[in-house]
């Protein structure tokens, strides 16, 4: 067996045990306050379009863009892995500390009737969060390089909300793709992070 071939079994391994463990954790908390009326669920084809974005740049620029952004958001990089292209990170509602930045997020989310993610904070109060409850966020990344100058990259985003309800503490996972909003921002900000990254070449 090549070093290669390895390293790809390697990577497939990583990504296949987040997203075992994801779909395990989503099918053992209770989702009472997190269904939506008239949900629909989303083929495979349709979670990984919301999950995934192809960039024409070159796989190096790519992955460092990615960590970039969500080290620049505050994100705790729990481990990465440059050869298969793995990252994960946690993060929680705050993921920045730029007051500036921040007014501007909530000012443009009022005026769109929302706070959107990942533009200076991650949200106010999330459309399936209330005032006293806490989220934090896990993101696993899965990049690769599908030809030359041409890599995909593909985000797994989930929430944790814990809370009280009366004296019982509790714990709800989300799946995020039913907010695509989250990664298109988030994906937006790696486009203007290889945008920047070009003009300095």
């Amino acid at each position: 067996m090549t070093f290669h071939t390895m390293q790809v079994l390697f990577k497939i391994f990583i990504f296949s045990s987040f997203l075992f463990l994801f779909n395990v954790s989503i099918s053992n908390e209770n989702d009472e306050n997190f269904d939506a009326p008239n949900q629909q669920i989303k083929s495979p084809t349709e979670i990984e379009a919301i999950q995934s974005r192809v960039y024409e740049n070159t796989y190096k620029e790519v992955y460092r863009s990615v960590l970039s952004v969500l080290q620049d958001n505050h994100f705790e990089i729990k481990f990465t892995d440059f050869q298969t292209g793995v990252i994960s990170a946690d993060g929680d509602e705050l993921s920045s500390g730029n007051e500036n930045e921040i007014m501007a997020a909530q000012t443009a989310g009022a005026a769109a009737g929302a706070v959107l993610p990942f533009a200076g904070v991650i949200t106010n109060i999330l459309p399936f969060m209330s005032e006293n409850e806490q989220t934090k966020y896990s993101i696993a990344t899965n990049i690769e390089e599908i030809k030359n100058d041409k890599v995909k990259v593909r985000l797994v985003i989930t929430a944790k909300v814990s809370g009280k309800k009366g004296f019982e503490a509790y714990t709800k996972t989300k799946d995020m793709t039913e907010y695509p909003e989250f990664y298109q921002n988030l994906f937006s900000k790696i486009d203007g992070k290889l945008f920047l990254r070009s003009n300095l070449e």
